[in-house]
């Protein structure tokens, strides 16, 4: 299985809320990314979400799924206590990490056992999906950024006897966060356009309740 490639580590273009919310406060928050075969068929999504009710501690989650047109979908999901935000990264769940540059881990679960080392790399400024006063507002009460909204993916995936080896994959970095998971949401990112390979676009709606 060949590693990452190593290109360098961009500065950070986001942070982990949770480490700060109050014990009283609920809170919701995920980074997430999402890679795609140059080609299509295959694409991977992997995600690390914190969980808290109010008074209570926080709780982590891993997700990881593989997108195959010709054989299905693979998926896994496992629990991990005690989520962490380490300096430079921007969160860490047991053995699994994600930080500028570098997402690495696991997800263990009856369904399947996935593992992943993946290095990403691009230069596209973040996307604020909302104008930048409602990131300290209160409603929405899900925030989304977009830190990296533009990368390519290098590294390997494992799902369960499965390994793909990814070489510049097109994809994006989300980090989104709030009191609660928005209710209603619809999320696009898009690559790959023929003609325009270096073009991508990425969209956001969601309905606020009041």
């Amino acid at each position: 299985m060949g590693g990452p490639a190593d290109r360098g580590t961009p500065p950070p273009s986001t942070e982990a809320r949770f480490p700060s919310v109050a014990r009283s406060a609920p809170h919701y928050e995920s980074f997430f990314l999402k890679a795609c075969h140059p080609d299509g068929g295959l694409a991977v999504w992997i995600r690390y979400t914190v969980h808290k009710r109010a008074n209570a501690p926080a709780k982590g989650f891993v997700w990881f799924t593989l997108f195959d047109a010709e054989h299905g979908v693979l998926a896994s999901k496992a629990e991990v206590p005690y989520p962490t935000a380490p300096p430079g990264t921007y969160i860490e769940l047991g053995e699994s990490v994600f930080a500028p540059g570098r997402a690495a881990g696991v997800a263990h679960s009856p369904q399947l056992d996935a593992s992943w080392e993946l290095g990403f790399h691009g230069n596209a400024p973040p996307v604020w999906h909302l104008p930048r006063w409602a990131y300290n507002a209160p409603l929405p009460k899900t925030k989304l950024l977009s830190p990296h909204p533009a990368v390519t993916f290098s590294g390997w995936v494992r799902a369960g006897e499965r390994i793909l080896n990814l070489e510049d994959w097109p994809g994006t970095v989300g980090h989104n966060w709030g009191s609660e998971h928005a209710r209603r949401t619809i999320w696009i990112h898009g690559t790959g356009f023929a003609g325009h390979e270096d073009a991508w676009v990425e969209l956001a709606f969601a309905r606020v309740r009041v």
